[in-house]
């Protein structure tokens, strides 16, 4: 997932890696599934400037059913690039989210589980 594929309003899904704990209870098991929307995808343009990810969940489902959640964005930034942008490589001026690495989502408003 990198900002040279995607664009703003595009989906992805994932999943919980570790169990969402409320009161010592676990209320979101691990391997939940998760959607979310990428609100800005940009590569670098020129030099001295970054590609920009920026990603929000918006629900999880639990069984047959599913919930709408609020949470802060999440923002991925690619190192500066140095050189003219429209000479590096793509690669190069991509903000991207690795693969098997863990991103914290903070939800930002109550959810009722029920």
């Amino acid at each position: 997932m990198d900002s040279s594929h995607l664009k703003a309003g595009d989906h992805f899904s994932a999943e919980v890696s570790s169990p969402v704990v409320l009161n010592g209870k676990a209320v979101v098991p691990q391997g939940t599934a998760v959607d979310g929307v990428v609100q800005q995808a940009q590569d670098a343009t020129q030099a001295g400037s970054s590609g920009k990810l920026v990603l929000k969940c918006t629900s999880f489902r639990l069984g047959l059913r599913t919930y709408s959640i609020q949470t802060d964005p999440v923002i991925l930034q690619s190192p500066q690039v140095t050189n003219d942008a429209g000479k590096a490589a793509k690669s190069d001026r991509a903000a991207f989210a690795p693969k098997n690495e863990n991103l914290q989502f903070t939800i930002t408003a109550p959810v009722s589980i029920g």
